[in-house]
């Protein structure tokens, strides 16, 4: 299944339901409906293209993302994710958006780079066991080889996260501004 099929499923309303195994992506991921959910099986592995984030979910209510990694690729991303655009201000506090095993890996099978790991703009989302991990040991591993400068960059407001693990970034394991 391309990108451009699962997002045409996204865009009409659809859930989407990742299949285990490594899923090289030809363009962002685009969750614009509120209530979406995005359940991976098998931990499935999101690579985005280059230069591309794997995901960006809109500012809307409810959307659940679960049970997925997100490998950088070899081309480098701004980020591996985004939850809302810049400058996000929706009140979701009645109905959040949730993101429940869901982790972020830079470097380990192969040399890759991404600037941060996962960006959340909107507020109220809830967070609930991630791991954000520039590689340290395995394949394309180096300080110049898999670099990444931030895991989790927060702007949104009222934003909470249980179970938060995140290693060996460059620059800011956490930077929270919200």
């Amino acid at each position: 299944t391309t990108a451009g099929e699962m997002n045409e499923a996204l865009s009409g309303g659809r859930h989407l339901l990742l299949t285990p195994g490594v899923h090289q992506l030809g363009d962002t991921l685009k969750v614009t409906k509120k209530g979406t959910v995005v359940l991976g099986l098998g931990l499935a592995t999101l690579v985005p293209a280059k230069g591309k984030a794997a995901m960006t979910v809109a500012d809307v209510d409810s959307v659940k993302l679960a049970g997925f990694l997100v490998d950088a690729g070899e081309g480098g991303s701004p980020s591996l994710m985004e939850i809302g655009p810049e400058g996000a201000d929706g009140d979701h506090a009645a109905d959040p958006t949730s993101l429940h095993d869901v982790f972020f890996r830079i470097g380990g099978p192969h040399a890759a780079q991404a600037a941060n790991s996962l960006v959340v703009h909107s507020n109220h989302v809830i967070g609930d066991h991630t791991w954000l991990w520039r590689g340290d040991h395995g394949d394309g591993i180096g300080w110049e080889t898999n670099p990444a400068d931030t895991g989790l960059v927060v702007h949104g407001d009222d934003v909470t996260f249980y179970g938060l693990f995140a290693e060996h970034y460059q620059k800011y394991q956490v930077e929270w501004h919200g």
